[in-house]
């Protein structure tokens, strides 16, 4: 054996040495996986603003601006309401908190045993991540922008809170406070989420077909902005992340409340009264204004399938010799359940991006469950009296 192979071998550890090593407190690892949680997504997306402020040509941002606009950007990412020269932004892109609340789901993973006790871990961890986002709070004094107070504890517990939930229900170590719901609560909670996550994807699925359609018109807006290579790449980027957002807005427009746009415009089922648009090229894709002929009715079998769909998925779960009353309930409590959830989504992602015209943009929460309980309760009510009626057979 040569002098460097010796010097490469490791050398065994003694007993000694290992009882020499300071032991380490169980809760440091969830601790500081928590903080590097934040701490990696908060870094994303000060790089990307740096990056971008780098290579913009008109931009005159210091750096420690870059850190404060990018860290008011996180925060709004994250459910947080900005504050801008005395105007509230309440716009989240729903996009972008679903990859932060992925990023969060997976630092839990990764940093929480599957054993061991719950308590102090959870609260270790969720300590690490509100250091980070207290930090992010600190660092947007150095730029213009600042969080509203009270929507502060969305980006700060919300998020990791959330996640923590995610994991540990699928991980089966709730099953505890699981299994203290009614049997029929635990029943629709499967299909309450099946049912939402298909209303939105159908929602951006309209909002992907419209844009293809109107893409002259899309790409028209986009010239006349002239936004160059970095803009571009920035302003594409952006209209992605609020691509959940705008499929909210069509399934207002396809339930009948419809949405706005900007003070004094319109889009429902009847026809659209549109205005000056904020210079956003995805908003070109909104059919222009006038009367809508009769086909736009026909928009309203969407909900109504959407219903029979939640239907079906909450029957799977009954047994199938089960009463009526209990069908029906179940059914009933999962329209609700849909309906509820898709208007707190919406309530996260905001209705306001500024003053004057766009402070109140979108579609109203209450009036979207209400709609969408109303059709898909219809569409519900004949699936499951249908199935009622082939058991009486």
């Amino acid at each position: 054996m040569t002098v460097l192979e010796m010097l490469r071998k490791p050398r065994p550890e003694s007993p000694a040495d290992e009882s020499a090593r300071p032991p380490v407190h169980p809760l440091v690892r969830p601790f500081v996986g928590g903080a590097a949680t934040a701490a990696a997504t908060l870094a994303i997306v000060l790089a990307l603003v740096g990056i971008a402020a780098s290579l913009a040509h008109r931009a005159d941002l210091n750096w420690g601006e870059i850190f404060g606009v990018g860290s008011a950007l996180w925060l709004l990412t994250g459910g947080a309401r900005l504050h801008v020269d005395q105007v509230i932004v309440a716009f989240t892109p729903l996009l972008g908190f679903a990859l932060l609340l992925a990023g969060a789901v997976l630092g839990v993973r990764r940093s929480l045993r599957r054993e061991g006790p719950r308590r102090d871990p959870y609260l270790a961890w969720l300590g690490g991540y509100a250091a980070v986002a207290l930090l992010a709070i600190a660092l947007t004094f150095a730029g213009p922008i600042r969080t509203v107070w009270w929507t502060v504890p969305v980006p700060l517990v919300g998020v990791p809170g959330l996640a923590l939930a995610l994991v540990e229900m699928r991980r089966g170590r709730l099953d505890d406070v699981v299994h203290r719901l009614p049997r029929w609560v635990r029943r629709c909670v499967r299909p309450i989420v099946q049912t939402s996550v298909l209303a939105l994807a159908t929602g951006v699925l309209l909002v992907l077909i419209s844009t293809i359609v109107h893409w002259h018109d899309v790409t028209a807006v986009t010239r006349t902005l002239s936004p160059g290579l970095t803009g571009g790449t920035a302003l594409l980027l952006a209209q992605l992340l609020i691509v959940p957002n705008l499929g909210l807005w069509a399934l207002g427009f396809v339930a009948g409340p419809g949405f706005s746009i900007a003070e004094g415009t319109g889009v429902s089922l009847g026809g659209s009264s549109l205005g000056v648009l904020p210079q956003v090229p995805v908003l070109a894709a909104i059919p222009g204004p006038g009367h809508f002929g009769w086909w736009s009715r026909l928009l309203l079998i969407i909900p109504l399938l959407l219903g029979a769909y939640a239907a079906r998925r909450t029957l799977a779960e009954i047994p199938r010799l089960a009463r009526g009353r209990v069908k029906f309930a179940a059914v009933a409590v999962t329209v609700v359940g849909t309906s509820v959830t898709l208007a707190v989504v919406d309530l996260l992602g905001g209705g306001s991006a500024g003053m004057e015209r766009i402070r109140d943009i979108g579609v109203s929460a209450p009036t979207l469950a209400f709609f969408m309980a109303l059709l898909m309760g219809l569409g519900a009510a004949v699936l499951t009296l249908r199935d009622w009626l082939r058991l009486r057979r």
